[in-house]
């Protein structure tokens, strides 16, 4: 019989629906969702992104992507530009708007993650960090193309 309370998967998936809840309540007030924040972090990263990058750098199934970046379009986030290397392609970058949020942004995520971690010491958080790590690498490994 199947143990959810000693699943690995359940349990994550659990905690990042949390992470996810609490997070929301904390970014709501910048004008910004939840579903928003990887292309936020990923167009930090690289100012500019096509949508198959944002897709493959963010793990968003492309039918979701679309619906981020339009209501980022709309919200003022995002702008698409024409790639001046192949005009068939979109390129992503934040607006100022963006730009704007991005320091409450960190400070939102810093708290969610000092919060669920407040009673886990240094030690404890790195081994956290480097195993998910690990989960992570494993389960793309079998999703990727």
């Amino acid at each position: 019989m199947f143990e959810r309370a000693v699943s690995a998967g359940h349990l994550m998936g659990w905690a990042s629906r949390l992470f996810a809840r609490a997070l929301d309540r904390r970014i709501r007030p910048l004008g910004i969702s939840v579903g928003q924040v990887p292309v936020l972090l990923m167009l930090t990263e690289s100012a500019q992104l096509s949508q198959k990058e944002l897709v493959e750098r963010a793990a968003i199934e492309q039918p979701a992507m679309v619906a981020i970046l339009k209501r980022m379009e709309a919200g003022g986030l995002a702008v698409r530009l024409t790639d001046p290397n192949d005009r068939r392609t979109s390129l992503f970058e934040l607006t100022p708007k963006a730009h704007a949020v991005m320091e409450p942004l960190f400070v939102a995520l810093a708290e969610g993650n000092n919060h669920a971690l407040a009673d886990f010491d240094a030690s404890e958080r790195d081994l956290l960090i480097s195993m998910l790590g690990r989960v992570i690498r494993n389960i793309a490994q079998t999703v990727r193309p």
